[in-house]
């Protein structure tokens, strides 16, 4: 069995074994992923909310953008809300950059989507989107999904 070297892909014989597309668009997105990271931004689930500590993030159809938040704060138990407990703060959810979802018309090398949460998120994600669309060469149409910022979620 030998490795071919110009797309990494195992050759035996003539069988050329193929990573799947999906496994193509997961790591793609995880790139895109680090890029943002890099930026000074957070990621979390495209509807907002934490990841559970010990699961990994999906990375199909997009990525939920945060500022971070530095601390922590009180809230209510998680029975009858009687005792407090102490989590992080949460972050601000900036919005969603769809980069592989077809019901937004976003393509992973053509066309991506970024919706905004918080008219005032406008002029920092369009700066991000502008860095972004530049390094993978794609389109990025900017929406403000809503006028007030919103909050991740922790479950």
């Amino acid at each position: 069995m030998t490795n071919d070297a110009s797309d990494e892909n195992v050759v035996l014989g003539n069988v050329v074994f193929h990573e799947s597309r999906e496994h193509q668009v997961t790591q793609r997105i995880k790139e895109i992923a680090a890029s943002i990271k890099s930026e000074g931004y957070g990621i979390t689930t495209t509807i907002g909310t934490r990841p559970t500590e010990g699961f990994e993030m999906d990375y199909d159809t997009g990525l939920g953008l945060l500022e971070l938040v530095e601390g922590t704060e009180e809230v209510p138990g998680k029975y009858l809300g009687i005792l407090k407990r102490t989590v992080p703060k949460r972050n601000i959810f900036l919005g969603v950059l769809w980069v592989n979802n077809e019901a937004r018309d976003a393509e992973l090398e053509r066309r991506w989507q970024l919706d905004i949460n918080g008219r005032e998120n406008l002029p920092k994600l369009t700066q991000l989107a502008t860095e972004l669309s530049e390094l993978y060469v794609v389109k990025v149409d900017v929406y403000i999904e809503c006028e007030q910022t919103k909050f991740e979620e922790h479950l």
